[in-house]
């Protein structure tokens, strides 16, 4: 049953979903940011195009926000969306190619 004036969710609705950020955007396509960091030459082009995933560390080389180390200097990190664009710019920009971009439901590579 629906709230004062219509508005909410159903019971129903609000009972079989998750509570949290992720459960907002539920529907939206989620992605896989892949970042090789022996691969990476130090250019910086990721961190120009988009500060918010990417920073310039100590030792030359990027860091990439917020992931995790899956292998040795092999690093990930989930983003929604409306966040692919910005880090689609950093890995088409990278010269040696060391970030990758997959859909996570599909497995399909963006980049």
């Amino acid at each position: 049953m629906r709230g004062l004036f219509g508005l909410g969710k159903k019971k129903e609705e609000s009972d079989n979903k998750e509570s949290g950020p992720e459960s907002a955007v539920s529907n939206e396509a989620r992605y896989i940011v892949q970042y090789d960091r022996k691969i990476c030459i130090g250019a910086g082009v990721c961190a120009a195009v988009d500060g918010k995933h990417w920073e310039m560390v100590k030792d030359g080389k990027a860091n990439l926000k917020g992931s995790t180390e899956k292998s040795e200097k092999l690093f990930e990190r989930e983003v929604p969306e409306t966040e692919l664009e910005e880090v689609k710019r950093a890995a088409e920009g990278c010269p040696p190619s060391a970030i990758k971009i997959i859909r996570k439901d599909t497995g399909e590579k963006i980049v």
